[in-house]
């Protein structure tokens, strides 16, 4: 006999058994009385010892009456001055049932009515447990009567049964309900991280661990947002405009006017910098801050203090070193000097550029065209100032992913020009590639690719300083390193380029193969050249292959196939996770597990998919619906526009979350993602004139979603801004994984699912 401890019940009636969308909790700040959301219709029954009893759900847990249990052998009294009710059980009592199968047939999901907010409490077995008022009637959580005896659910037959510990009729032996896998839960199972705050309007996104980005009701001095920890408690005194960088539980923020500050996230005390600074620092990753005041640049460390004063017109880091470019204006001309981290002169401000060469070294040229090599650490001159024969070429081909300049063994690599051929230099000035090729440009790990009359040839560079080499005996229709970019920052707002080492895409008779590096002159085939093109995608660490006939393959940045097939199409969904497509077929291919699951059905098109509740957005021809992965439709395929796709796909039937304008033979209305209809198709479509198109051609407007004033409910639809949006029952700003960031009723909230932990 399986046992449930009820964590996976989630549905308990009779015919006439009301099921709750939207959850309720004493805690959150609502008046005794005010409504909290709508009663629905649900076919599921529930038993005590055998006999049925009248049941709810709420927050996607069943509930029942506290005065009924009574009449099934419990002790149910009530405490006036504490305003508690409170449950016990001792056995032995006459049990009179007080709910049977319902005469009257009831439209599963239907509304039924109303419930509201109470102050009541109850007490199971002397432990304060949640409670809510249904017409008067005070209902608890049909699990914790688990204190009093075993629970068990069937979903064969859509019943849940407790049997007390004096219970005379045994639990029926039945299948329980599947348990979902770890990444997986019922998505109206979703409760309040903290109750929504009035102290800010919004909550924006997480911060670090257990911090989160709040937008506050009312534009300060410094700025709109602030920072509060998981208990809802703002934990700053001073508001900023913009969010900087986190480091360790330090926040960098700036206020407005550009004043740079730090927040300790865990005392929550601001220190002020009295500077500014630009730009991203999360997205620089520095080990200093530029400081900027009266326009005039300095630096300064991680906290704040000032170690290279403000007294420049430009300043910049040498990478991998603690020494400092500082520039001033000249005229038209910006010099540069070099200083070290307590301010110590290297070299004066004189010349037009300084770039690092190698360790301890650069290459520094003159306003009159002078460049050699000079020490980084004290200045001495490594090769004399003198005019070269050649320029430095720093001129874009529009190849993806090119570089005129290449780093190998610590040492700088450049592009120069003579004469209009490309060749290139060495951190000490020396030619290692003859200036006799149409196109040259570096990539990483010491190779430069060249072409010549149409010919292309990959070149290994020498470490010690001698000629660069060909890599690969002969010469081809293209050749090229296998590049991509991937999000870098903490912001994810800079690209990081990088490439597979030793891997090589060659072009032979129209078509690619892919190598590998095998020493000097030697290349192992590890595909043939039978692909159009062969591309890295760095942000799904996979090789795209796509094939003479259009097929797409994946592989590996090992160079092994992925997928045995290949396909019309493969779109990289996050999270190791591609949608594939192959003759009107879809199917979902899981990276590391090597699995191909299929979205069973023909469709045209699939453009969005959420793997965690297997649904996809589905059109045949011009018809949008919601279909889920075994074949079966949630919302039918027959809507023109479905506005809100995110919300048939990835938000919860909770808050009206889950609920879109759409449009149907030519009139609006919306559904949620059930298929549910929730405002009639009634609404006629409108249209605006557009001065500036051709003909004064007329668009259509779409309309929005309207809400309640007091409750934020959807009443229908508006052409016109709602007033009243703000309001919404729920409004997403963000989210992350399953927590949802925003507001509740203009409160900042975060919803988090029952069975999280704080997000």
């Amino acid at each position: 006999m399986k046992k449930n401890k009820l964590k996976v019940l989630a549905a308990i009636a009779t015919a006439a058994t009301l099921c709750l969308t939207l959850p309720s909790d004493s805690a959150f700040g609502y008046q005794i009385g005010e409504p909290l959301g709508w009663v629905y219709n649900s076919d599921i029954r529930a038993y005590i010892d055998g006999h049925q009893i009248l049941s709810y759900i709420v927050n996607d847990k069943a509930c029942v009456v506290s005065e009924d249990l009574r009449n099934y052998g419990f002790d149910v009294s009530w405490d006036e001055a504490s305003r508690a009710s409170k449950i016990a059980f001792t056995g032995g009592k006459e049990t009179t049932p007080v709910a049977g199968p319902s005469p009257t047939p009831v439209i599963n999901g239907a509304k039924a009515f109303r419930y509201v907010y109470t102050d009541i409490v109850a007490y199971v077995d002397g432990k304060k447990v949640d409670s809510f008022n249904i017409e008067g009637r005070l209902v608890i959580y049909f699990s914790e009567l688990e204190a009093f005896g075993e629970l068990a659910y069937d979903d064969s037959t859509r019943t849940a049964r407790l049997t007390t510990r004096s219970g005379d009729v045994p639990i029926a032996e039945a299948a329980l309900a599947p348990t979902p896998p770890a990444d997986s839960s019922d998505a109206t199972d979703f409760r309040f991280l903290f109750p929504p705050s009035d102290q800010f309007a919004s909550v924006e996104k997480k911060i670090g661990d257990g911090h989160y980005l709040v937008k506050m009701g009312e534009e300060g001095a410094n700025g709109s947002y602030n920072i509060c920890d998981e208990n809802g408690r703002i934990i700053s005194d001073v508001n900023f405009e913009t969010r900087e960088y986190l480091k360790g539980n330090k926040l960098f923020v700036k206020r407005k006017g550009g004043e740079l500050v730090a927040i300790d996230l865990k005392s929550g005390q601001a220190s002020l910098s009295g500077f500014g600074t630009i730009g991203n620092l999360g997205d620089m990753d520095f080990d200093y801050i530029p400081a900027i005041i009266d326009g005039k640049w300095g630096a300064a460390d991680m906290g704040l203090r000032i170690f290279i004063e403000p007294a420049y017109d430009a300043l910049d880091c040498l990478s991998d070193s603690d020494l400092y470019l500082v520039g001033n204006s000249f005229g038209r001309d910006l010099l540069w000097g070099l200083v070290d981290n307590a301010e110590k002169e290297v070299l004066p401000i004189a010349y037009s550029s300084i770039s690092k060469s190698a360790p301890g070294e650069v290459i520094a040229q003159t306003p009159d065209g002078r460049t050699g090599v000079l020490s980084a650490e004290d200045g001495h001159v490594i090769v004399p100032l003198q005019r070269q024969g050649f320029t430095f070429d720093t001129s874009s081909y529009q190849q993806m992913f090119e570089s005129y300049w290449g780093l190998f063994e610590g040492r700088i690599y450049q592009r120069i020009a003579i004469n209009g051929k490309a060749g290139a230099i060495d951190n000490r000035l020396d030619i290692v590639v003859p200036p006799e090729y149409d196109t040259l440009y570096f990539r990483q790990n010491g190779i430069a690719i060249a072409s010549k009359e149409g010919k292309f040839r990959a070149l290994q560079l020498d470490s010690n300083g001698g000629e660069a080499i060909p890599l690969f005996d002969g010469e081809y229709e293209d050749i090229d390193t296998l590049y991509y970019s991937e999000p870098a920052g903490q912001s994810g707002g800079m690209m990081r380029t990088d490439h597979i080492a030793d891997l090589f895409s060659i072009k032979v008779d129209g078509l690619y193969g892919l190598y590998r590096s095998a020493g000097r002159f030697l290349k192992e085939e590890i595909f043939k050249p039978t692909y159009k093109s062969i591309a890295a995608d760095g942000l799904a660490q996979v090789i795209y292959l796509r094939s003479a006939d259009d097929k797409t393959f994946l592989a590996d940045f090992n160079g092994k196939l992925l997928t045995d097939e290949g396909y019309d199409s493969a779109n990289y969904l996050g999270n190791d996770i591609f949608l594939l497509k192959d003759s009107g077929q879809f199917g979902i291919f899981h990276k590391d597990a090597k699995s191909l699951e299929a979205i069973n059905g023909d469709y045209d098109d699939i453009s969005l998919v959420n793997p965690i509740t297997k649904r996809a957005l589905a059109a045949a021809g011009e018809k949008k619906g919601v279909v889920n992965f075994d074949g079966s439709i949630a919302v039918a395929i027959e809507y023109d526009i479905i506005s809100d796709e995110e919300a048939m796909i990835n938000n919860p039937d909770a808050f009206g979350l889950n609920v879109s304008v759409a449009k149907k033979g030519g009139e609006w209305g919306a559904i949620d993602s059930e298929g549910r209809i929730i405002v009639p198709f009634d609404t006629d479509a409108r249209f605006t004139s557009q001065p500036y198109r051709e003909g004064n051609a007329q668009i259509e407007v779409w309309p929005s979603l309207s809400r309640d004033s007091e409750t934020g409910k959807i009443t229908g639809l508006t052409f016109e801004p709602d007033e009243n949006g703000s309001k919404a029952e729920f409004t997403v700003s963000s989210r992350d994984g399953s927590a949802l960031f925003g507001s509740c009723k203009g409160k900042g909230a975060v919803l988090v699912q029952s069975s999280d932990s704080a997000s």
